[in-house]
């Protein structure tokens, strides 16, 4: 957790947040008189990514959509294309102003496949 309670004296409030890569509401506590902060666990849940575009030959499973940072899927190449899938990661970027979730990794290479049956003969 992040906080700014360093110092706290009795009667002091101060705010917990979330660690980045982490979402949740950010919560005001209260130093008591027994020199313990009041409840004061917010409730963190994995940040997700954003969808991310893929082109027209690719096919997403369902998994990439909302996935959370750690989390990874598989991008593959949809039907009537050939090529490798791909794992796409979750992860946690820092841009030098902020963090920020993307979901990273290669594009499939995917190619058209050639008609082979129900030719004219």
């Amino acid at each position: 957790f992040l906080h700014d309670c360093e110092g706290i004296v009795t009667g002091g409030v101060c705010t917990i947040r979330c660690q980045p890569g982490w979402v949740g509401d950010d919560i005001k506590v209260t130093c008591e008189a027994t020199g313990s902060l009041s409840n004061w666990r917010p409730t963190c849940q994995p940040a997700p990514c954003p969808a991310r575009d893929a082109p027209e030959n690719v096919s997403l499973s369902a998994r990439c959509e909302g996935i959370t940072v750690g989390s990874k899927c598989i991008a593959s190449c949809a039907q009537g294309f050939a090529g490798s899938a791909v794992t796409w990661s979750c992860n946690l970027m820092w841009n030098d102003t902020e963090w920020y979730t993307s979901l990273e990794g290669a594009v499939p290479q995917c190619t058209p496949l050639k008609c082979k049956y129900n030719l004219p003969a």
